[in-house]
């Protein structure tokens, strides 16, 4: 199988709001770490797949659609073998129109938008005949913010990697589950965060290698407390990272078929309670949240009650397939639960799982996690500017993917 692998530097050089915490101080007062866009190409039998991962909040669907469609056509490839992904650094310039968490940077969204296509055809011109291998090791960094016990959570890095004649490697695709949040909200440099660090890390090991993450199933899961509040935490988190890759036993990837499927799931918003609002709205002052929450909640309501009322929000459901490695990825902040449902189902040794895939939209829950309620089934809607999602909507789209895992 050929394999190319790049990456770009997508540090601005001006101005810009971060994204992904509310009432944080803005803009951005530095940069710790340089944060990348990066791609990996395969060919096989004529055929090109392409899996791209920015450092960045999320990107809204229109722009990832157009996004992918641009990379499609400059691979001289399909749509639905293209796959955008998005670290979800909390410390990123904001690309994710959001409500008290930083003003959009219009300016490093088109600058993004240039990026994305010019690193895939960076990769396909460093196509050469390298052999796919790929292994797992243990790792426990994160734990599930929802439970007192911290489970369930992921306690796996998978990880991909093409193998040059030397038997060095010039890519290292990796998965785990975790939300880059290492770093304290009131931090206002520019990073990657843990995922960032260890990419870094393992492409200083190793010349003219390529390390790109994709972030998995992570809506629920924050780094353990030994991983948090500060940039030596955050280092200590990415280095554990780029060890336990280092400490995996690859083995060879049986096949070089490459293959890919896409579709879309409308998930039903909860119907509008018109008179429940209202009352919602009367009483915002009267809330245990912080002004920045208020004005989060006000807006909000004033939204669902004034404008036209969403019927469904559209998430991305993909299927990769490389070699014998197959990869299901969703839009939004997925719950762990929902993967669980899907690895039930498909029970493949070979199947990846993952999320923040192909588009922002928010948290997709559980019906466990609605039932229960808390900041990702309700409160998050505030800053999302969506309504809640209907009970059982994180099942319908776990139904989506296995479906087109097993079709």
């Amino acid at each position: 199988m050929l394999v190319g692998a790049a990456k770009i530097d997508i540090t601005p050089d001006y101005d810009t709001d971060l994204c992904g915490y509310a009432g944080r101080e803005q803009p951005a007062v530095g940069v710790r770490d340089p944060i990348y866009v990066r791609a990996a190409v395969f060919e096989s039998n004529g055929v090109r797949l392409a899996i791209i991962s920015a450092e960045i909040l999320e990107l809204p669907r229109h722009l990832v659609e157009d996004a992918r469609h641009r990379v499609a056509l400059a691979l001289d490839t399909s749509a639905e073998h293209v796959c955008f992904s998005y670290t979800h650094t909390h410390y990123a310039p904001a690309t994710w129109p959001t409500n008290e968490c930083g003003r959009v940077s219009k300016r490093f969204q088109l600058d993004l938008m240039g990026h994305i296509p010019r690193v895939a055809k960076e990769a396909a011109k460093r196509l050469a005949p390298e052999k796919l291998m790929r292994g797992t090791a243990p790792l426990d960094i994160g734990k599930n913010r929802r439970n007192a016990d911290g489970q369930p959570c992921d306690d796996t890095l998978r990880v991909l990697a093409a193998m040059g004649e030397d038997d060095r490697p010039r890519l290292l695709l990796m998965t785990y589950a975790c939300h880059p949040v290492c770093l304290s909200p009131a931090d206002r440099q520019i990073s990657g965060d843990y995922c960032g660090v260890a990419c870094a890390q393992l492409e200083a090991q190793h010349d003219d290698c390529v390390a790109l993450f994709i972030n998995g199933y992570a809506g629920d899961i924050n780094p353990q407390d030994e991983y948090r509040a500060s940039p030596q935490d955050m280092r200590r988190a990415g280095k554990r990272m780029a060890d336990a890759a280092a400490q995996v036993e690859f083995r060879d990837v049986d096949g070089d078929e490459l293959r890919g499927r896409y579709t879309t799931v409308d998930l039903p918003y909860e119907p509008l309670d018109p008179e429940r609002r209202q009352d919602e709205l009367a009483g915002i002052d009267a809330l245990d949240q912080p002004d920045s929450g208020k004005r989060a909640k006000r807006a909000w309501l004033m939204s669902m009650l004034n404008e036209p009322y969403p019927e469904a929000m559209p998430a991305a459901v993909q299927y990769l397939r490389i070699g014998e490695v197959e990869l299901v990825t969703m839009s939004g902040e997925v719950l762990w639960g929902i993967k669980q449902q899907i690895e039930a189902a498909c029970p493949a040794p070979g199947l990846w799982i993952a999320a923040y895939c192909n588009g922002g939209h928010g948290y997709i829950p559980t019906t466990k996690a609605q039932d229960e309620g808390g900041y990702e089934p309700d409160t998050s809607n505030w800053y999302c500017m969506r309504p809640p999602l209907a009970r059982g909507a994180g099942e319908t789209l776990a139904q989506a993917a296995i479906a087109l895992a097993t079709g």
